[in-house]
């Protein structure tokens, strides 16, 4: 079986965006907070967690961070009546322990690093940070002209739409779909790897809706926004960038998400019919110019997530140098073995 793989937080319009208190706090019974710095082996000990509470018999949601896809930051595990959350606690996120012993406990990976190596090399260390926090802050700055650049743009083509009717159709799609609570998992991602996209609510529903735009104006948004707040609930993506916006809905065994290929058995929607062709070629040229300028501003956010990217791997291998790496894996089976226990 595939991994049910989310995002837990987003790089966005409006900068960094977190989804970890509904995706972990508000669902949890007990919450293990990991700390320790970049590179000393946080993302590994929660995958070899997650294999053990699988091996146990639960099910496991795998968050990944959006600025390094290959890298994870938290656990939701279902254990029988109860749930459990494995998170990353160090910055952007920032997680400290509210009721320490009983909800909350730390798992301190700092434990296993020599800190005469790292204050050797505070002064790199420290010139690293600085380079990758200037090259995020003009990562946001790209994003939030993509943004602008792409709003202006979706305006002038939500006035060749018809709005009602999308209105009739999410009614009929929604009136199909379970009640479900609302909670927000992206599915899609912008970082220091570039855009990365998963495919969990495809591969965890009976039925696939695929959302094309065969013309591509650009108005699948209007759809997911309408129909989300049609169907008021259900495991929602939202939009990687976009604040405010959707690209995907899980219901049940019901899944909506956008793309531009339509698998066999997918139920198709295509939005390009809810547009006015002659009024858009009012304003095409307009929308082209705008969504060129977008691009090369989003191209710009990939360049600078890339330069934090290079810093971030720097700052990684020095504290690796710094790592008992035998004594951490051995913490790591320790834990493993009271998840098998039942003791975690």
């Amino acid at each position: 079986m595939s991994r049910k793989r989310y995002f837990a937080a987003s790089n966005t319009e409006s900068g960094f965006v977190s989804y970890f208190s509904e995706n972990f706090r508000e669902r949890s019974d007990r919450c293990y907070i990991i700390k320790g710095g970049p590179g000393t082996g946080k993302s590994r000990l929660m995958n070899e967690l997650g294999e053990a509470f699988e091996t146990s018999g639960g099910e496991v949601e795998y968050y990944y961070c959006s600025s390094d896809p290959s890298s994870l930051d938290g656990l939701f595990v279902k254990l029988g009546s109860e749930s459990v959350s494995i998170l990353d606690g160090t910055a952007p996120h920032a997680e400290d322990i509210a009721l320490p012993g009983t909800v909350d406990n730390i798992l301190d990976l700092g434990r296993f690093w020599d800190s005469r190596i790292l204050r050797e090399r505070r002064n790199e260390i420290d010139l690293l940070r600085r380079k990758k926090s200037s090259a995020y802050a003009a990562a946001y700055r790209a994003l939030s002209a993509y943004g602008n650049l792409g709003r202006t743009a979706d305006a002038l083509i939500e006035e060749c739409t018809d709005t009602d009717a999308i209105a009739e159709k999410t009614q009929i799609i929604a009136a199909s779909l379970p009640k479900e609570k609302k909670l927000c998992s992206p599915i899609s991602a912008i970082g220091m790897r570039g855009r990365v996209s998963f495919v969990t609510f495809r591969e965890n529903s009976r039925l696939n809706i695929s959302v094309t735009d065969s013309r591509g104006y650009g108005v699948s948004y209007l759809y997911f926004d309408r129909l989300i707040q049609t169907c008021g609930g259900g495991r929602i993506a939202p939009h990687p960038i976009m604040t405010g916006r959707y690209c995907g809905l899980l219901a049940g065994d019901i899944s909506v998400t956008e793309t531009g290929i339509t698998d066999a058995g997918d139920k198709a929607i295509d939005v390009s019919e809810f547009v006015d062709r002659n009024a858009y070629l009012s304003v095409k040229s307009r929308v082209e110019r705008l969504r060129i300028l977008a691009d090369g501003a989003l191209d710009e956010a990939d360049s600078a997530f890339r330069e934090a990217g290079e810093a971030h791997m720097k700052i990684e291998e020095i504290f690796m140098s710094a790592m008992d790496f035998e004594a951490k894996e051995g913490y790591s089976q320790e834990l493993c073995s009271k998840i098998a226990l039942g003791d975690l």
